[in-house]
């Protein structure tokens, strides 16, 4: 996998700088119709009073659901919300999520943030990710290139995670990419020039050692080059 964490800083600046990274990267490989959908859990407080409702609205209703959904319902039952099968008829039945006032703002800036990076998204409220640690911030990216295992990378915000381990209080947002998934977009040609910008060449035996040093120059400053 590869991954990028940001620890120590709670704001929603963070969360779009996060998401705008991983979109460079993706595109950068070569997706050409890359997705965003991002979500908001809410703080722990937000998780544990809508965990409370939906428990109770999924067992009310548990004739219908499919079985991993109802062998996981006590355990875990924001999965049933993007569960391939109970997950789109849920998206419309089940009872919607309500922010805390500080949890909608943070959520509503990054949106904001999120546009002003130029990042295309959409909310998804059925998106939760499978690990309970996760508080506002979720998200995931898909490509269409890759056909129905579209979801290339995925992630969100886990500001009690390192505290909840004996750690220090440090708000944290994160993300993880299959390589696997990643190879899948790089296209023939799509990686960068390697060819040389400049290419040194010594007249003599002599000329030889400043033409080195001329090429490290050159590399330092981030110029391809070769002698």
């Amino acid at each position: 996998q590869i991954g990028a964490e940001q620890i120590g800083n709670p704001s929603p600046f963070a969360d779009a700088e996060t998401i705008a990274l991983l979109v460079g990267i993706i595109e950068k490989a070569g997706a050409k119709s890359c997705t965003v959908e991002v979500n908001s859990l809410g703080c722990a407080d937000c998780r544990a009073k809508y965990r409370g409702i939906l428990l109770g609205y999924l067992k009310a209703h548990a004739d219908a659901l499919c079985e991993p959904c109802k062998e996981r319902i006590d355990q875990n039952p924001l999965r049933a919300l993007d569960c391939k099968s109970d997950g789109p008829r849920l998206a419309g039945e089940a009872p919607a999520r309500e922010l805390c006032p500080d949890c909608a703002i943070h959520f509503n800036r990054t949106q904001e943030l999120l546009k002003l990076s130029g990042v295309d998204f959409k909310v998804n409220k059925s998106l939760v990710r499978g690990l309970d640690y996760y508080t506002r911030t979720v998200f995931e990216v898909k490509a269409g290139e890759l056909g129905s295992q579209d979801a290339v990378a995925g992630g969100g915000r886990y500001d009690d995670l390192v505290k909840a381990m004996g750690g220090p209080d440090a708000p944290a947002i994160g993300w993880a990419m299959g390589v696997d998934r990643l190879a899948m977009l790089i296209k023939d040609g799509a990686g960068p020039d390697a060819s040389p910008q400049i290419f040194v060449i010594s007249a003599s035996e002599d000329a030889r050692a400043g033409a080195f040093k001329l090429l490290g120059d050159l590399r330092a400053a981030g110029i391809s080059a070769d002698f």
